[in-house]
């Protein structure tokens, strides 16, 4: 299965182990992988969320698992895009 780990920071905690500016990593289903000289592989799943970088999210999260990254509780239901006050699924 192909996998993507994309590096987070937390801005502001509302619950839970990680503190203010500490990094930590979310691994998800999908991706992109290159194999040798031929065309890339990309597995994309429906629904599966896109993070754009700049942007604050607020994630329910599962974790830190023996690799020491987390997962998103409830998978594309899980992470929500903040805009000033306001939560977008």
């Amino acid at each position: 299965i192909i996998t993507t780990t994309q590096e987070f920071s937390v801005v502001s905690p509302i619950w839970g182990n990680l503190s203010l500016d500490e990094s930590f990593k979310v691994k998800f289903t999908g991706g992109l992988v290159t194999a040798g000289e031929g065309a890339p592989y990309v597995l994309e799943l429906e629904g599966q969320p896109q993070f754009e970088s700049g942007q604050e999210y607020v994630l329910a999260l599962l974790g830190p698992s023996e690799d020491g990254t987390y997962m998103i509780l409830g998978g594309p239901q899980g992470p929500f895009r903040a805009v000033g006050c306001t939560l977008h699924a």
